[in-house]
């Protein structure tokens, strides 16, 4: 057997029986080097129809276009297209049944006769007619939508279906969600036949982006989604550490206080003291410890700050007294700042003439000792009254209420810096002289206030404990109670009930 004879026969059993290609092809080869080609030519045609003869002219006439082979198995139902441009009629047959297999032989194969194997087939139909005139082809736009290669995408149509219409349902969910309940299956198959760039045009114009755009529209929008959780992930770890960071620093201060002014208390956990910080305030904190103590944390610093100056002092940094000024003009108090010699030398000694080059020693002793004394004086701190630093926060609050317009124009820094020097007391009563509430009922008022706010919330708001009741509490107290209450009853339904407000009398905000 030549190796092209054998090539025929194995084309001939592959499309008629295809089994027999992988059992028993040796039994062909004895029976043809037995009988002949001829015999196995005979045989072939009354048991299939067919021979290895006809089927090399039936491929000849296929090629040329004269016949139509059959689709063995598969069931060509035509794709219904909502675009009247790509309906076309079916080209091939759609009521095809699959070839009938050859049964298994059993045995070694040497021991089979090939005459009785090829009786036992059944009978194939024949192959069909030839069809009259010339044959035009498959229809390409047919073809791509049933099975095969798509002729634009280049992608079987089973995947490119599948990409374009995952593709098309996002674009719709986000510019038409509509348009998915009518079902886009006519737009895939458009999209399939004519091409991405036909329907690109359309949807650009009637939604200003198309497939492309939409994509690189998606990837732009993720890419800021993940910055955006970037950053906002790097600001609650920054959050956190300068909250670490100021939590360690305000125990270590609250140690070096009470070993100062309450040593068994520093023995003790701070973190009650460190919950009310942060639930109050650091100005809270300071209030209450001045109030029990006559001092906050601020003399920590002031403390540490006087060390460092007594240091440098005693370092010798501190050099010998400058010469007497041969002239000595008069300051201008409008212009002086805080460290000018109004404070520290009287009128007198500002105006006292220069005494003779001519001294004696002990005269010289004693106006050194002078200098040096007045130098070290400017070096101290000079605080003629306790001030605590939070004194600021509630001026501001106070004067929101009396006055708002000092906010703006520099009203409150003057009075602060006017109490450094004159004394938290002087204040409350210039204060209730003018306004008629001093600084310390009104602080009292905004303890009471924020007491109850934060019952309140307790009960009826958890989250603005978290978020802080600073906003609220401030306009309380500029507004007053009642006016708070009217607002807290539209919102909660309740205000704030402490027992002896009478609610019911609240008429105004």
């Amino acid at each position: 057997m030549t190796p092209e004879l054998e090539e025929d026969i194995r084309a001939f059993f592959k499309v008629y029986d295809p089994q027999r290609l992988d059992n028993n092809f040796d039994i062909l080869r004895k029976y043809i080097n037995a009988k002949g080609f001829d015999a196995l030519e005979a045989k072939l045609m009354k048991k299939y129809g067919a021979n290895i003869s006809t089927m090399k002219e039936v491929k000849e006439k296929t090629l040329s276009g004269q016949y139509t082979l059959p689709r063995g198995g598969v069931s060509a139902t035509p794709v219904v297209n909502n675009f009247p441009e790509i309906s076309q009629p079916a080209d091939y047959p759609t009521t095809l049944k699959a070839l009938p297999r050859m049964p298994t032989l059993k045995g070694p194969p040497d021991q089979q006769d090939p005459a009785f194997e090829l009786d036992e087939m059944s009978t194939l139909p024949p192959p069909p007619p030839p069809v009259s005139g010339t044959f035009p082809g498959p229809n390409k736009n047919r073809y791509s939508a049933v099975s095969g290669m798509n002729p634009i995408t280049g992608k079987p149509d089973n995947d490119a279906r599948l990409d374009l219409y995952e593709r098309f349902s996002k674009f719709y969910q986000r510019f038409n969600p509509a348009r998915l309940n009518k079902g886009i299956g006519d737009v895939v198959d458009y999209a399939l036949t004519k091409g991405e760039e036909k329907i690109n045009i359309k949807l650009m114009k009637e939604y200003g982006y198309d497939l492309n755009t939409f994509m690189d529209l998606e990837k732009e929008e993720s890419q800021q989604m993940e910055m955006k959780r970037l950053s906002q992930l790097k600001e609650e770890e920054d959050k956190a550490k300068h909250a670490s960071e100021d939590q360690r620093a305000l125990r270590n201060k609250l140690i070096k206080f009470f070993l100062k002014y309450d040593p068994p208390r520093a023995e003790m956990k701070m973190d009650v003291l460190l919950n009310f910080a942060q639930l109050r305030g650091i100005e809270a904190l300071n209030e209450k410890m001045f109030n029990k103590y006559g001092a906050d944390l601020e003399i920590i610093d002031l403390l540490e700050a006087t060390k460092a100056i007594e240091a440098e002092a005693n370092e010798g940094t501190i050099n010998a007294p400058p010469a007497l000024p041969v002239i000595v003009q008069e300051v201008d108090n409008k212009s002086a700042s805080a460290d000018s010699l109004d404070e520290y030398f009287t009128p007198e000694e500002q105006l006292a003439p220069v005494k003779p080059a001519t001294l004696t020693v002990e005269e010289k002793r004693i106006m050194q000792n002078e200098f040096e004394q007045k130098k070290l004086k400017t070096l101290r701190p000079r605080v003629p009254f306790q001030v605590p630093s939070y004194t600021r926060s509630q001026l501001e609050k106070y004067f929101a209420k009396y006055e708002p317009a000092s906010l703006s124009n520099g009203g409150v820094d003057v009075v602060y810096q006017w109490t450094q020097r004159n004394g938290m007391a002087l204040l409350n009563e210039k204060l209730l002289q003018k306004y008629g509430m001093s600084l310390q009922e009104f602080n009292e008022e905004a303890n009471a206030l924020r007491d109850d706010l934060i019952e309140f919330y307790r009960v009826c708001d958890r989250n603005k404990l978290v978020t802080g009741c600073e906003q609220v509490l401030n306009w309380g107290l500029k507004n007053g109670r009642a006016a708070l209450n009217v607002k807290l009853m539209e919102k909660y339904g309740m205000g704030l009930h402490t027992g002896e407000d009478n609610f019911d009398s609240i008429s105004t905000v």
